[in-house]
């Protein structure tokens, strides 16, 4: 099964990298470097679930979050971090994200997240 993954994050390395990744897998990817971005991408398309790092500046992956479960509740939203899970694994958990995971994203744990996010697992 293949989906389009929204990708959301201001580090170019890890956004390159991730969506080498996820292309190399056969999955649809939009990369975005921020927030706000990925809110402009959404309002003009569809996508089957949105990945996103939780510390950006501009607008952080939770807050991104909370506006993504208010404009489309249904949307399946999986967040990274590389910093302690902990501090946001709660906050994450009650805005709606599916999961919450650590950096780095090692390939089979980042697809095994995706496909149970949109219900492929």
């Amino acid at each position: 099964m293949s989906f389009h993954v929204l990708l959301v994050d201001d580090d170019e390395l890890v956004r390159r990298s991730v969506a080498r990744n996820l292309e190399f897998r056969k999955y649809g990817v939009t990369a975005c470097a921020s927030g706000p971005e990925a809110l402009d991408v959404l309002a003009q398309r569809d996508v089957d679930v949105v990945l996103s790092d939780v510390w950006m500046p501009e607008m952080d992956g939770l807050r991104l979050l909370e506006i993504i479960k208010e404009r489309r509740p249904n949307l399946p939203v999986v967040l990274f971090t590389g910093n302690a899970i902990a501090e946001y694994e709660t906050r994450a958990r009650a805005l709606g994200a599916v999961e919450l995971l650590a950096k780095p994203l090692t390939p089979e744990r980042l697809e095994l997240a995706l496909r149970r996010a949109v219900g492929a697992d």
